[in-house]
């Protein structure tokens, strides 16, 4: 908003003579700004330490207002099996379960996670993402009509593969009454949830032409069961054993059948995770029927039986829900200032995945060393960690280009950087933000607003440039700014701030540094998101060494970083404390080696799903795939070797 005016001034001199002029005068009341929202990560897990981000915020002359907007897209969210619902009060958005499913807020709903945001905090405010239940896993419809694999049959069980995964085991049986028909009695007391007098056949039979008992119609008193996730134990102390496999986990399942009619009936019964059952009688007419489970639990069988006639009866898709949580929350953002104006939206996002730890962000100084912009590798793709809190353990960071360098003071005079107090100046200064204020406030001692020879400390002062990118300081890597020719570097931001894609990495401004032949460069006050050592459960850097090394991982919370990893010297990586297979399971359901990620990943379930897979390792000297020497027992207590 502003005003503009225009006002006539006349002036006189000493001699009495006048002139007159027009002056101009625009007045702008400033508008708020809403900068890159920093994005954050967590992991699905309630006790962990909230995931804080910086918001970037400019509120003006005006003051910071305290009307704001916040939005979280929840499509595709549950948890406990229920769609998320959100509200906003003042500064925080909650999420809950909605557990009566009407679609709003109530008094009974459970509080999943927070959104707060706070304008005052940190250097341009904060926002605090907080769970507080754990969400469910993504449900994905897979369709076995146009992709499974049915083995072979007719035989004692088929399972059918999907997608890369074992979707469903069906058993054929048929119930003990004579003829092989239930009576009224026995059939109304199994449509009731009851336990039918079943003997399983030998012959069960499925393809997308039909399922049935030696063949691939559903004949009058055949009876079929189609097993989900972990195979039930029908009879407990009977007869029946189900085999050592898995099938995915399945909350929808969706089968389709011949028109039903007077010379066609077709009935199921579902078993839920709870014991509970549902039985559906399909209408005159229907072809299809969709068995939902209720909001929590899982399908863990459906009985179908022909009551009579006969039809063609299939499984034509299942809703798959993955065993671990891999979800990309979007969160749009809306502030004012003390009278009202209102900033332009900002969006941002919060990634929750099992065994994501919040990141947080220490504060080094960059210089533009080659001219060409600052250069940066976010989190998500960089390999390399570094002690920022000086406990001896090293925490995965974003980090600088090895063509560009970080600020540094060789405080013992070792020639190199040891550790964040010799590269984070916020360390030496209370109440400093970021590190061109903390240098400001403590080394430039004739505040000036300059790092220059006229300051105490000058000499100590030089450029890491980490050249291998290995976040280690090695010989010749550290250089003094008077052997780089560096006479002066700005220590007044420009307050220009900006986010990578990932947040990992922020820009709070740039100043500039000049050369004693009067090149300028630019100077970055950067922030990098770091896995922090205590939050992340100690994640470690391990390195072998010149003979055969094992490399013990203990979660699958914790991805560790394997430096020197090398098959040909004898070395293993042992996953013992991961999992345990099922006896002559096929390990590639468990264990994976992404050759472009360099990282190890393991799904405990053995479901063989990607989407379960967790990275638990990252081999740092990127080893090929078919060198990774694993150790991994079974649930008989065995060890095994593997090569992936």
């Amino acid at each position: 908003n502003s005003l503009f005016e225009n006002m006539t001034v006349s002036l006189t001199d000493q001699d009495g003579q006048n002139a007159t002029g027009t002056l101009s005068a625009n007045i702008v009341d400033d508008v708020p700004t809403l900068n890159s929202v920093q994005s954050q990560q967590a992991s699905n897990d309630p006790a962990q330490t909230p995931a804080v981000g910086a918001i970037n915020f400019v509120p003006g002359a005006d003051g910071a207002g305290a009307a704001m907007t916040i939005t979280v897209n929840t499509t595709g969210l549950t948890s406990n099996g229920h769609n998320l619902v959100t509200e906003q009060v003042g500064n925080v958005l909650t999420a809950y379960a909605d557990n009566n499913n009407n679609g709003s807020h109530d008094a009974g709903d459970t509080a999943v996670f927070t959104v707060t945001v706070n304008t005052a905090a940190g250097t341009s405010g904060q926002y605090t993402f907080d769970l507080l239940a754990k969400l469910d896993g993504m449900t994905s419809n897979v369709s076995i009509a146009s992709s499974g694999s049915f083995g072979a049959g007719p035989s004692n069980s088929i399972v059918v593969t999907a997608g890369g995964q074992n979707i469903v085991m069906v058993t054929g049986w048929a119930p003990t009454d004579a003829g092989g028909i239930f009576t009224g009695a026995h059939e109304a007391a199994w449509l009731a949830g009851g336990d039918p007098s079943l003997a399983q056949t030998s012959n069960v039979n499925g393809s997308t032409a039909g399922w049935g008992l030696g063949n691939n119609n559903f004949d009058a008193g055949e009876f079929m069961r189609f097993d989900f996730g972990a195979p039930n134990d029908y009879d407990g102390a009977g007869g029946y054993t189900p085999p050592a496999i898995t099938m995915a986990n399945v909350s929808y399942a969706k089968f389709s059948f011949d028109a039903v009619s007077a010379s066609n009936k077709v009935e199921f019964v579902a078993h839920y995770t709870d014991g509970s059952t549902a039985s559906f009688i399909p209408t005159t007419g229907a072809t299809s029927l969709t068995i939902n489970s209720p909001a929590g639990l899982q399908i863990a069988w459906v009985d179908a039986y022909e009551s009579s006639g006969k039809t063609k009866l299939n499984l034509t898709d299942v809703g798959v829900t993955s065993t671990t949580v891999d979800h990309t929350i979007p969160v749009t953002l809306q502030l004012t200032d003390g009278d009202g104006d209102q900033t332009g939206t900002a969006n941002f996002t919060v990634h929750v995945k099992d065994g994501l730890t919040p990141f947080a962000v220490a504060t080094p100084v960059v210089l533009d060393l080659n001219h060409d912009g600052i250069q940066t590798t976010d989190l998500t793709h960089s390999t390399v960690s570094f002690d920022y809190d000086g406990d001896g353990v090293a925490s995965k960071t974003a980090w600088v280009d090895s063509h560009d360098g970080i600020l540094a003071i060789d405080l013992n005079g070792d020639g190199k950087v040891n550790n964040g107090s010799e590269i984070v100046f916020t360390q030496h200064a209370a109440g400093a933000a970021t590190d061109l204020a903390a240098l400001e406030q403590v080394y430039d001692t004739n505040h000036d607003g300059k790092l220059t020879a006229a300051d105490h400390d000058f000499a100590q002062f030089g450029v890491w440039q980490d050249a291998n990118g290995n976040g280690v300081s090695d010989p010749g890597e550290f250089k003094s700014l008077a052997a780089l020719g560096i006479v002066e570097i700005g220590l007044e931001s420009n307050n220009q701030h900006s986010v990578s894609a990932d947040g990992s990495v922020l820009t709070y401004g740039e100043a500039t540094f000049t050369t004693a032949n009067g090149e300028t460069g630019a100077v970055a006050d950067i922030g990098f998101g770091n896995f922090d050592s205590a939050a992340s459960g100690a994640a470690s850097t391990m390195a072998g060494t010149s003979g055969a090394d094992t490399f013990k991982l203990d979660s699958l919370d914790i991805k560790d970083l394997i430096t020197d990893y090398h098959g040909s010297e004898g070395d293993k990586i042992d996953l013992s404390a991961l999992f345990d297979t099922a006896p002559a399971g096929n390990i590639s359901n468990y264990v994976h080696y992404n050759s472009e990620t360099n990282a190890v990943s393991v799904d405990a379930s053995g479901s063989g799903n990607p989407a379960n897979f967790v990275d638990v390792a990252v081999l740092q000297n990127a080893p090929a795939a078919g060198t990774i020497n694993i150790l991994y027992d079974d649930s008989n207590h065995q060890q095994h070797t593997a090569t992936i």
